[in-house]
C-alpha cells in the first residue's frame, strides 16, 4: 500500500466523520492535518537526496508546520516507513531548534539535543507509527524549531527508514488540534 493510498483513508475517514456529527447534531470540536515532510537527511550523511535514512543514524525531519500554526495541539502521530532491517520498539525524538538543510546538516549538534523517548507501534505494510508529544508539535508551530530529530538507542543496529525521495513512502505527521 502506498502513502497516497493512506492519505485518501484518512481524509476519507475524516470527511465521514465530520458528516455524521454534524447530521447527528454534535459539533466537531477539533480538526485533523497531514503535515508533508519537506526536508530530511540524516547524520552522518554526504547527500540530502537518499531514499533510504538509516539508524541508529540520527534522522532529521521538517514538516510543513505553517498548515497547523497558532493550533492548540492534542494529538500528533508520526508515521514512517521501514525500508529494512529488526523491528523497531522505541526511538528517541528531539526538537531542532537550529537552521539547518538537506545537505550540510553538520549545523545541528546532536549532542545538544534533548531526547525523548517513544513507543513505536508496528502497523501494516512496513508503517510504524510514534505517538509524538503535543508540546513537541507546538514549539514547531510556533516558528521556535526547524524539524525534529529521531535516533534508536537499541542494541540492533540494522534499522533504515524511508525517505521523501522515496515518494511512494514518504513520512508525515499528522496533527490533531484546533485553532486558537
Amino acid at each position: 500500500m502506498i502513502a497516497c493510498d493512506h492519505y485518501n483513508l484518512i481524509r476519507t475517514s475524516l470527511v465521514l466523520t465530520l458528516f455524521f456529527s454534524a447530521w447527528s447534531g454534535g459539533a466537531a470540536y477539533g480538526e485533523t492535518a497531514m503535515l508533508e515532510c519537506m526536508a530530511d537527511t540524516s547524520i552522518p550523511s554526504t547527500d540530502g537526496h537518499a531514499v533510504e535514512l538509516r539508524l541508529p543514524h540520527v534522522i532529521l525531519m521538517n514538516f510543513r508546520f505553517a498548515a497547523v500554526r497558532d493550533w492548540a495541539v492534542t494529538k500528533a502521530t508520526l508515521l514512517l516507513h521501514v525500508a529494512g532491517g529488526d523491528p523497531l520498539r522505541n526511538v528517541d525524538i528531539a526538537t531542532i531548534l537550529v537552521a539547518w538543510d538537506e545537505k550540510p546538516a553538520g549545523s545541528v549538534d546532536t549532542r545538544k539535543l534533548q531526547f525523548l523517548s517513544h513507543k513505536v507501534e508496528n502497523k501494516p505494510d512496513g508503517w510504524i507509527s510514534i505517538a509524538v508529544e503535543p508540546p513537541l508539535v507546538e514549539l514547531l508551530t510556533a516558528g521556535k524549531g526547524t524539524g525534529l530529530a529521531i535516533r534508536d538507542r537499541s542494541a540492533s543496529r540494522r534499522h533504515t527508514i524511508h525517505s521523501r525521495e522515496s515518494v511512494q513512502f514518504t513520512p508525515y505527521l499528522i496533527v490533531e488540534g484546533r485553532p486558537r
